[in-house]
């Protein structure tokens, strides 16, 4: 699969359209115009600069650089499921004092009087 990105695009008098493309790593513009038919995928998403670390990080430093930034997003992934698992825990924990508080709150609560029977 080639990767290229659309530079111009070209209406013809009859209506069609014709894109130019150009490699990133190309000096000029591909000499070949492109019809709609032709293309056969869209962009999803893009990561910006990732380029420009890629050119920055590489031969030695690489080397020490990649581990390092891994064992990171392993200690950032760690660090999010045990705070996620505090909180849940703590969620459950509120939850059943806040059961037990409104049933002793019910079995502390003195049943109404009858009606027409003196107060208690």
């Amino acid at each position: 699969m080639i990767t290229h990105r659309v530079t111009a695009i070209s209406s013809s008098s009859e209506g069609g359209r014709t894109f130019t493309f150009k490699g990133d790593n190309n000096s000029v513009a591909d000499a070949d115009q492109v019809l709609p038919v032709q293309i056969q995928g869209r962009l999803w998403y893009s990561v910006p600069w990732v380029g420009w670390v890629n050119n920055a990080v590489n031969g030695q430093s690489r080397s020490w650089i990649v581990p390092i930034v891994a064992g990171l997003l392993f200690a950032y992934m760690g660090y999010m499921f045990a705070s996620g698992a505090v909180s849940a825990l703590r969620k459950r924990r509120r939850a059943a004092a806040a059961v037990a508080a409104g049933a002793a709150r019910i079995a502390s609560t003195p049943e109404p009087a009858a009606p027409g029977s003196p107060l208690r």
